[in-house]
């Protein structure tokens, strides 16, 4: 018995107690499949996420699947981004298969929420007329603050510009 690692051209000769001998070359090719990808622990909804196959030998195919499923997912592709359209645990598998080999490997994320903000529709401010803003941000724990750092919610809005409200709960902003 001889064990082969490596593809190359291998010959086998057998004899009959000296009378017979019968040789045989073959041409082996090796396949090497790699279903090794990963991803981070968490991610936020809305945040994009970039999957790839590793470098595989030429003629091997590739099966991406995730669970539950997001429409439109591109199956076979290499590279796929991923936009995550709720907040839950999602498991992904990528399959390959080249010659009769099969290998996967599935990984579990879990999205987490980001929340929600909103201001209302943008408006004209008349001079000496401010405007009061009463934004909603859901859930109600999200943490928030203005562009320029301050930290009440409602906001009186005295000169023009653009105002910006950011949100965060958890990681995810």
């Amino acid at each position: 018995n001889r064990m082969v690692n490596s593809s190359g051209l291998y010959s086998l000769s057998a004899t009959n107690q000296g009378f017979c001998e019968v040789s045989q070359s073959l041409e082996l090719t090796i396949t090497v499949l790699d279903a090794a990808f990963s991803l981070p622990d968490l991610t936020c909804r809305l945040d994009p996420l970039t999957l790839q196959t590793p470098p595989q030998a030429p003629g091997t195919q590739w099966r991406w699947q995730i669970n539950p499923p997001i429409p439109n997912w591109p199956a076979n592709s290499a590279e796929i981004e991923v936009i995550w359209p709720s907040a839950e645990t999602y498991a992904i598998t990528l399959s390959l298969e080249n010659n009769n080999c099969t290998l996967s490997q599935t990984l579990l994320i879990d999205v987490l929420a980001a929340p929600e903000v909103r201001i209302g529709d943008d408006f004209r401010l008349r001079e000496g007329a401010p405007r009061m803003v009463r934004p909603t941000i859901s859930p109600a724990n999200a943490s928030y603050l203005w562009q320029d750092g301050t930290p009440e919610l409602n906001r009186l809005i005295t000169d023009p510009g653009v105002y910006i409200l950011y949100a965060e709960l958890g990681q995810c902003r």
